[in-house]
């Protein structure tokens, strides 16, 4: 969003705008920060409800009671979500991932900034 990212900012002596702290910090720990397409008719939702999915099934875990436990369960969740079979043709988002881009994904760990 507008709030982690530089990329549509003006700026009038300069061909691009400096990059957002967001962004330096991700690069720095992921070495690239992708941004969804501007005005993609889906993709942020996409996001979001990726985003909803972790608070709703995560983030209210009881066992959750430091920034190191918080860290396990995110990491655990994202695991399983990423290599659960879930959808009508059955394949997990990972699959499909490797299947689309003929590419082998690696998950990113979670990680407090």
């Amino acid at each position: 969003g507008k709030e982690f990212t530089n990329r549509d900012t003006r700026v009038s002596n300069k061909s691009s705008p400096e990059k957002s702290v967001f962004t330096k910090t991700v690069e720095k720990y992921f070495n690239c920060h992708k941004t969804i397409v501007p005005g993609h008719c889906t993709a942020q939702s996409e996001v979001e409800s990726f985003h909803w999915a972790i608070e709703r099934d995560c983030l209210a875990w009881e066992d959750i009671t430091d920034n190191d436990s918080l860290l396990y369960y995110v990491n655990k969740y994202i695991k399983n979500f990423n290599n659960k079979k879930r959808f009508k043709k059955d394949y997990s988002p990972v699959e499909k991932i490797n299947e689309y881009f003929g590419i082998k994904v690696k998950i990113p760990k979670a990680i407090i900034l």
